[in-house]
């Protein structure tokens, strides 16, 4: 018996015949991590954004002389945001 069909009876059998098994496999994945949500914390600040090797950045700090960071934003007139 190959991988291939190995894998398509336990598939029937997890999804097909017993879906039970399959569905609290789920659910109790998704419990496991929903326990860690409160220490969850992200970084969204421009200094975890920003690549310590970026070759364009480097470049571009080069040419400025400065460290700072500089953002364009473009917008378009026809744009009703």
């Amino acid at each position: 018996m190959n991988i291939i069909s190995k894998i398509i009876k336990l598939y029937d059998y997890s999804i097909i015949e017993k879906p039970y098994i399959s569905f609290f496999l789920a659910l109790s994945v998704i419990l496991f991590f929903s326990l860690s949500i409160p220490n969850f914390k992200m970084d969204a600040s421009a200094d975890s954004l920003v690549l310590e090797n970026d070759k364009l950045r480097n470049l571009i700090n080069e040419s400025i002389k400065s460290e700072d960071i500089y953002a364009k934003v473009l917008v378009d007139k026809d744009s009703p945001y």
